[in-house]
């Protein structure tokens, strides 16, 4: 537990430094490009696949949950700006929070290994992915077509856990030698 916070401590003093907010700034316009341009619906409107998560990771891994939090929720303000995608739900905007907050738990400080990416990817997938998106679609009025796309949601997440863990992980690794 007190790893942990030291992790919040050291994420919140990575805020005061311009070279972080330099960082998080293109890891923002990448993120934007990937999520225009490298992703696609497997149903339309409900069941997307993105590249854009390996920012979200990138920025955990370099800045710290606190820092990619921020990240996400800023994130999530300028992408619904850039390319609005159906309407916008403060919901999202937390799920985009939260997925900054667990990849830097998880990867923040830490030594990179496959086990550690695919661990912080699970996490993503089934507190963001399988559970807080529908929670927020059944909100918003989807009701039982939110359970049932769940069932999709988990086949989809299952087939590209090894997938997005793997990429992850070699970034992360790239990201590693450029760093030091």
């Amino acid at each position: 537990m007190s790893r942990l916070l030291e992790k919040f401590d050291l994420s919140t003093k990575e805020l005061r430094k311009t070279k972080t907010i330099v960082g998080c700034g293109l890891l923002a316009a990448v993120h934007i490009l990937l999520d225009m341009y490298a992703s696609f619906y497997i149903i339309p409107g409900t069941l997307k696949v993105s590249l854009s998560f390996v920012a979200y990771g990138i920025c955990g891994f370099l800045y710290g949950p606190i820092t990619a939090g921020i990240y996400g929720i800023i994130l999530d303000l300028l992408s619904f700006l850039a390319k609005p995608d159906g309407i916008f739900f403060i919901g999202y905007t937390f799920s985009a929070f939260m997925t900054g907050f667990l990849f830097g738990c998880v990867l923040y400080k830490e030594k990179v290994t496959l086990a550690r990416t695919i661990f912080s990817k699970l996490l993503v997938s089934l507190i963001i992915n399988i559970f807080l998106t529908p929670l927020w679609m059944y909100m918003m009025g989807w009701g039982a077509l939110s359970t049932i796309l769940s069932g999709s949601r988990l086949i989809k997440n299952i087939v590209l856990l090894p997938l997005e863990g793997g990429l992850l992980y070699t970034l992360l690794k790239s990201m590693k030698r450029i760093a030091k």
